[in-house]
């Protein structure tokens, strides 16, 4: 084939494939079908010749029309599955964030005062006495034992650990205020988008009770 020449279009089984050559004389596979979605007519490209190669595209081909005969349509699929890597290329560009991260994030961006660039102090959520105990609850139990693990792999049996081992100690109050604040980092980092969609909050405070016979 030469650029300028009309494409050609395979038969039989094989019908719906098509291959065009370009302006620039590379030559690409297609498939041409009816979108079962819409009725209109749609294509997805297979791949290039020769590093596609037809017998290659044949079998690609095939694939697709399995969709096809779903309801569903190639291109469509093929959209959704380039969105679904471009968000997990995203997702993956994203650090790590560990339970001290975390707690460091609702600190500094939530309960403690900041400044601005231009040196502006912007009240945190809490009053100063208030900034200093949060922080010293957090660092003093949390952070003291799951510090170092990701943010996103804690469990509920994690939380409900931890929970228990302050009240086996006899500090109930403290075990309420660590369960409290610890949900409240999660909610925030998750308002924020550090989390995905289908992240749930391992602290789920409502589910926790704080009792000592805790399994």
């Amino acid at each position: 084939m030469k650029p300028g020449d009309k494409d050609k279009a395979d038969v039989g089984e094989n019908r719906g494939l098509r291959v065009s050559c370009g302006a620039t004389g590379v030559k690409s596979f297609f498939y041409r079908y009816t979108s079962p979605l819409t009725g209109k007519l749609a294509q997805v490209k297979i791949g290039n010749f020769p590093q596609t190669s037809l017998a290659a595209a044949r079998l690609k081909l095939h694939e697709l029309k399995l969709l096809r005969q779903e309801g569903r349509c190639p291109a469509t699929e093929l959209k959704k599955d380039k969105l679904q890597r471009a968000i997990e290329a995203e997702q993956a560009k994203i650090p790590e964030l560990t339970v001290q991260g975390l707690v460091e994030l609702y600190l500094t961006e939530r309960i403690e005062d900041r400044k601005t660039k231009d040196g502006k102090v912007i009240p945190g959520a809490r009053k100063l006495k208030g900034q200093a105990e949060v922080r010293r609850t957090l660092y003093g139990d949390a952070v003291k034992s799951l510090g170092t693990r990701n943010a996103a792999e804690i469990t509920r049996q994690d939380v409900i650990n931890l929970i228990n081992g302050i009240v086996a100690r006899g500090a109930t109050v403290q075990a309420g205020n660590v369960l409290r604040e610890l949900s409240l980092a999660y909610e925030f980092a998750i308002g924020l988008g550090r989390f995905n969609d289908n992240f749930c909050e391992p602290g789920a405070v409502s589910k926790i009770q704080l009792t000592t016979d805790q399994n």
